[in-house]
């Protein structure tokens, strides 16, 4: 049954299949089969997303159109439209995972993105990239994939730039909704020929203290180049700081650290209901020379749930400024230089 259970897991985790069930069918005294239920996911599925908050800059809502089985069975289109005073739009599609867990996928994005950096003053533009790569699972929670990227954007008369795209994930945490311990970590690596890296890196990490409290450590680092600022390394602009959500600061490099303890009050089906003191500090660098920091002190109540999360805020920064925040939604890469 230990093996049933593994291989109910392994399948669950996979986009084709919605549920998945496994029992045992005794043939014989002797020979017992197993017995696999498979649920599958409607061939096409309308779902909407969105994100505002009050320190943030952008505030959106977006539709998403997702076919399956549309060239052969288990591949994946989808095609997102993003609502807001910047407006986004991405078209994806992957092939079935192989006997191998290989897959193939394409994925076209254009965008406006607006930026106010503390060191620059404001500036808009829009861009657009493509790339296609190979992906493939090793185990459950590990993702590696490699390929080619264009990207061009209007910024200062407009630019094309193309290079390899590297693509890294590993996730073992406990509970993807509210977990109590384990590791995340994901990287995303674009290296236009004769330009500058281009990358963006993320780790989490949970660990048990005592109860239902919780030790939170997570940071980032991200390189691109600071004398154009559609490729730009900032500090902020995904809310890894939320004093700096607004005004992000830019450079070359950029990274930051999160470090807190947080509780759980709540427990259900849905999701929770978690509160956490946290602190935060993050540099952006010239040339991997420190640039500049800013660091925050700060208190939130957190609604986690597996379909639109939510928090409440309070924050204490460098700046001697007190911030009273919301965020609805989560902050995602539109507004990024990785295609």
């Amino acid at each position: 049954m230990k093996k049933v259970a593994e291989a109910v897991r392994s399948l669950s985790a996979r986009e084709e299949f919605l549920k998945v069930d496994g029992r045992p069918h005794h043939i014989t005294e002797n020979s017992v089969a197993v017995v696999f239920s498979v649920e599958r996911p409607n061939k096409y599925e309308i779902s909407f997303n969105g994100f505002a908050s009050n320190v943030a800059r952008d505030r959106w809502l977006s539709a998403k159109l997702t076919a399956r089985d549309l060239i052969t069975d288990g591949d994946v289109a989808s095609l997102e439209y993003r609502f807001s005073n910047n407006w986004g739009a991405q078209l994806q599609y992957f092939s079935p995972l192989d006997e191998r867990d290989r897959q193939f996928g394409i994925t076209l994005s254009a965008r406006r993105e607006e930026h106010d950096p503390l060191d620059f003053g404001k500036f808009s533009f829009e861009r657009y990239s493509a790339k296609a790569a190979y992906y493939k699972d090793f185990g459950r929670g590990s993702r590696v994939g490699g390929g080619y990227a264009v990207g061009r954007m209007t910024y200062a008369g407009g630019d094309t730039i193309s290079g390899p795209y590297l693509d890294f994930t590993y996730m073992n945490l406990d509970d993807p909704v509210m977990p109590s311990q384990g590791f995340a970590l994901s990287s995303q690596l674009w290296y236009p020929l004769d330009e500058t890296l281009l990358s963006r890196t993320m780790f989490l990490t949970y660990l048990p203290l005592w109860g239902q409290r919780k030790a939170t450590l997570m940071g980032g680092l991200k390189t691109g180049e600071g004398d154009n600022p559609a490729y730009a390394a900032m500090l902020g602009g995904q809310m890894e700081l939320d004093s700096l959500a607004r005004n992000p600061m830019m450079g070359d490099q950029a990274w930051w650290l999160h470090l807190g303890t947080s509780t759980t009050l709540m427990k259900t089906w849905w999701g929770g209901l978690r509160v956490e003191a946290f602190g935060r500090y993050g540099q952006v660098l010239r040339d991997w020379s420190k640039k500049d920091s800013w660091w925050e002190l700060g208190l939130s109540f957190n609604v986690l749930t597996n379909s639109v999360p939510g928090r409440i805020f309070v924050v204490y920064d460098r700046g001697n400024e007190i911030t009273f925040g919301y965020s609805i939604g989560v902050s995602m890469f539109w507004n990024d230089s990785l295609p």
